[in-house]
């Protein structure tokens, strides 16, 4: 509820304890204060934009007073409503992440239309103007940050009425997204194969709980399945955690296999959200023969 006080629409000398009723029921219906309430407040939020008339009879006392009439004009509050909210930005490989676009949508308060109050001016708290901006996150990013980011919309006729609302803008720490290389693996070779060290160059440190930097690995052709040492196995087709492909099990491939995998980096924000993601190309792990130096067979033979 917010009150505007009808004694508002007098100047002195007057004598409160009267009686205020609306003359007329344009642009609606107002609900009045009763006889003789000090202050004579009436509930202004919601009312229609427009003209209203009142009329005020003083208390009786030393004589009667004249009734007198005053007007009202209600002018409409823009409602303003950000959008996206909440935004959420990734920056990969010390780039700054992309600028996107903000938009504050204004609506009628009264009536939730489209806005049709008049003019508007608009004032971001990163000092932009206008109705849509496009907006890249200050930097450094090298932690989580969470900002808000606001505006004010104000009508541009005397009374300056206004309209506020924030959207949450969530940046990710930077990620390293690396550089995958094609390796080899000799046949036969009981050593568990680590991909991560193997076939991913420069890469941030992940996390395997909680927030932050997050590293998935998935097989994509050469095998249904792989299996890992000390158990379990990873399949085709499907994004696993990275520690699952530190020790992988490629002894049992015969030679020529070859083996492909791609990668894919994201950020789990603070609210469990996962924010964008960065996939790499394809690499592979070709199996190759194992390279033997072959059984002593001394000889003696004759010069010439």
């Amino acid at each position: 509820m917010v009150n505007f006080d009808l004694y508002n629409l007098l100047t002195g000398p007057y004598t409160s304890g009267g009686t205020w009723v609306q003359v007329g029921s344009t642009p609606q219906v107002v609900p009045m204060p009763a006889p003789g309430a000090i202050p004579a407040n009436i509930d202004k939020e919601f009312l229609l934009p427009g003209t209203y008339t009142f009329q005020y009879t003083p208390p009786a006392s030393c004589g009667s007073g004249s009734p007198v009439s005053t007007t009202l004009t209600i002018k409409e509050k823009p409602v303003v409503n950000v959008t996206p909210d909440p935004l959420y930005y990734c920056p990969f490989n010390g780039a700054a992440p992309p600028a996107q676009a903000v938009t504050a949508n204004v609506t009628n308060q009264s009536n939730g239309a489209a806005w049709s109050g008049g003019g508007l001016t608009y004032a971001w708290t990163n000092g932009s103007a206008g109705p849509s901006i496009n907006y890249i996150p200050p930097s450094p990013y090298t932690t989580e940050q969470l900002i808000n980011l606001g505006v004010t919309a104000s009508t541009t006729t005397s009374p300056t009425c206004t309209g506020t609302d924030t959207t949450t803008v969530r940046v990710a720490q930077n990620i390293n997204t690396g550089m995958a290389s094609n390796t080899t693996f000799c046949q036969g070779n009981t050593t568990p194969y680590n991909v991560v060290t193997g076939n991913i160059m420069g890469n941030s440190t992940p996390v395997v709980s909680g927030n932050g930097i997050r590293l998935e690995l998935q097989l994509v052709s050469g095998a249904g399945s792989i299996p890992i040492s000390g158990g379990g196995s990873i399949n085709s087709g499907t994004y696993y955690n990275y520690t699952q492909f530190q020790g992988l099990n490629l002894s049992g491939f015969a030679t020529g296999t070859v083996l492909t995998f791609n990668y894919k980096y994201f950020y789990q924000f603070a609210n469990g959200v996962q924010g964008c993601t960065y996939t790499s190309s394809n690499f592979t792990v070709t199996i190759q023969t194992t390279v033997s130096s072959g059984t002593p067979n001394p000889q003696t033979v004759c010069n010439g």
